[in-house]
This record gives structure tokens, C-alpha cells and sequence, in this order.
């Protein structure tokens, strides 16, 4: 989608204020994710007796790839406020 020609300026500011609570929300289950990671870390380092083999095992987990997605979809939101924050900036000063 074209933001630049297919929203209006007050869709495009309904459009970030929407994102922007998205984004609150993806960090809410950043942290949920990092706690939930961090946890399963911690008990593959009382399992393992190396510290490589905990961690690339933790790795393996679905507690690191929620973590990943969470963190992913995070980065996705903030370039999308990026984005929309540039072409009303661009619009402004047409």
C-alpha cells in the first residue's frame, strides 16, 4: 500500500494512533516473552553443566521463538510509525 497517495491525512493520523497502541501492546508481549525466555534459560542452565550447551538449547525452545516474533513484529510497528510520521511530516510542507 502507498500511504503517500491512498490515505488522507486525518486516515493517515488515525492510522498512527492506531500503530501507536499496537506498538504499547508488542511491547507488553516483549516483555511477557522475555521474562517467559528468560525463565526457560534459567532452567536449561540447572539442567546443563555447560553454559553453551543451555543456551543453544534455550534457543531451541518455543519460549525463544515467541520471543523472536514478538521482537520482530515490534521492529514492523516502529518503521511503520516511522513511515507514517514521515509523510505527514512531507505532506505538512506541501
Amino acid at each position: 500500500m502507498d500511504l503517500d497517495d491512498s490515505l488522507s491525512p486525518d486516515d493517515l493520523r488515525s492510522t498512527l494512533l492506531n500503530a501507536t497502541h499496537l506498538l504499547s501492546q508488542a511491547i507488553e508481549v516483549c516483555i511477557e516473552a522475555d521474562v517467559a525466555y528468560a525463565k526457560e534459560l534459567n532452567r536449561c542452565l540447572s539442567d546443563e553443566s555447560s553454559a553453551a550447551r543451555a543456551t543453544i538449547r534455550a534457543e531451541a525452545s518455543d519460549q525463544y521463538a515467541e520471543k523472536v516474533r514478538a521482537h520482530g513484529q515490534k521492529a514492523r510497528l516502529v518503521e511503520m510509525i516511522r513511515t507514517a510520521k514521515a509523510v505527514l511530516r512531507s505532506r505538512e510542507f506541501e
